[in-house]
C-alpha cells in the first residue's frame, strides 16, 4: 500500500524541482506556470492508480493524497463552464473538489485521461496562457450517470 504513495512523493519532487528556476535564469518562469504544464500535471495525478480493493482506511487516505496533486494545478477560483449557454456546471472549488474527490474514490486503479490533441494559446508578458485539451477518459465513475 505504501509504493504508490513513495512513487507519488517522487513525482512530486520531480514536479517542484521542474518549477525551479535554472541557475541560468532566462525565460523559465514564463514556462513554469504555462498552461500546458498545469494541464500535465492535473492529467498526471488524475491517471496515478489507487486501487479499490483494498480497506477504505488504507484507501481514502490515498484518494486524498491523489486529490490534493490533482487540485494544486487549479486556482482557489476554479469553475467548470458550458460553452453554449455560459452557465457553470461547477461552481466553485467546493464543488469542483467533490466531484473529483467521488471519481478518484469510486473509479479505482484503472481510471485514465488521454489527450489525443492538444491546441496551445502563447502570451507573452506573463499574460494568461490557454490549453485547450481533447480527452478521452476510461473507467469513469461520477456520482449522475452521464456526466462529466
Amino acid at each position: 500500500a505504501e509504493a504508490p504513495s513513495e512513487r507519488a512523493q517522487v513525482r512530486r519532487r520531480e514536479r517542484e524541482e521542474a518549477a525551479e528556476p535554472s541557475p541560468a535564469g532566462g525565460g523559465d518562469d514564463d514556462m513554469r506556470g504555462n498552461a500546458v504544464m498545469l494541464a500535465n500535471g492535473a492529467m498526471e495525478a488524475y491517471n496515478e492508480p489507487v486501487p479499490n480493493n483494498i480497506p477504505l482506511e488504507k484507501r481514502l487516505p490515498l484518494v486524498q493524497e491523489k486529490l490534493d496533486r490533482f487540485l494544486s494545478n487549479f486556482g482557489d477560483k476554479i469553475q467548470i463552464l458550458d460553452l453554449k449557454s455560459g452557465g457553470a456546471v461547477i461552481r466553485d472549488r467546493k464543488q469542483f473538489t467533490m466531484r473529483y474527490g467521488c471519481v478518484f474514490r469510486e473509479s479505482g486503479a484503472k481510471l485514465k485521461g488521454t489527450v489525443y490533441k492538444r491546441f496551445y494559446f502563447d502570451a507573452a508578458g506573463g499574460k494568461p496562457t490557454y490549453s485547450l485539451d481533447f480527452e478521452m477518459h476510461e473507467r469513469l465513475v461520477t456520482a449522475t450517470p452521464g456526466t462529466p
